[in-house]
């Protein structure tokens, strides 16, 4: 199966399917989505795209959110950590970061105050590495319509523990 189509299952069949996120079924369904593969472990090239893909969601605003897929960084989270990190950077050295907030998601997602193999990390797993680019206003409008987002985690982090590492590696192998 192709990395973007591997990552469309992920969204709907784990994600949205899990309601691990409450904001993604909507874009997801409206087909607002853009999913962008980046296929180049260089930064300066991963940059480049992350620049380029600002620059997209500035000019169609019709796009709500992007996927930016980095294959070639699927094995080393720290690596993968670093790049999110001076994206992140980027973001504020052009002052945009009122207009774009950062999500990460990866393959081998650790959460800092995890062990690896804690079900709680597979909130943040998916089957390649991703930067999620997110609009900060439609995240605003959706945080208000929703009400209170900071039992999500706490939610997402049962649900992973409920679920138990089998259930979920399994439910993941079987989108691949």
């Amino acid at each position: 199966m192709q990395v973007v189509e591997q990552v469309k299952r992920w969204l709907s069949d784990f994600v949205i399917e899990l309601g691990l996120c409450p904001f993604a079924s909507k874009p997801y369904l409206e087909g607002s989505i853009r999913y962008q593969l980046i296929e180049s472990d260089d930064l300066e090239k991963i940059i480049l795209s992350f620049h380029q893909e600002l620059n997209h969601l500035n000019n169609h605003t019709h796009t709500e959110t992007t996927l930016l897929i980095a294959p070639s960084l699927d094995t080393h989270f720290d690596e993968f950590l670093d790049v999110f990190y001076t994206c992140e950077a980027y973001i504020e050295q052009l002052g945009l970061q009122e207009d774009y907030q950062l999500a990460s998601f990866h393959p081998e997602y650790v959460f800092a105050s995890a062990n690896v193999d804690d079900a709680s990390n597979y909130t943040n797993r998916s089957p390649h590495a991703i930067i999620h680019i997110l609009r900060a206003s439609s995240l605003e409008m959706a945080i208000k319509s929703y009400g209170d987002t900071s039992t999500i985690p706490t939610k997402n982090i049962a649900l992973m523990n409920e679920m138990g590492l089998r259930a979920i590696e399994s439910k993941l192998k079987d989108l691949e």
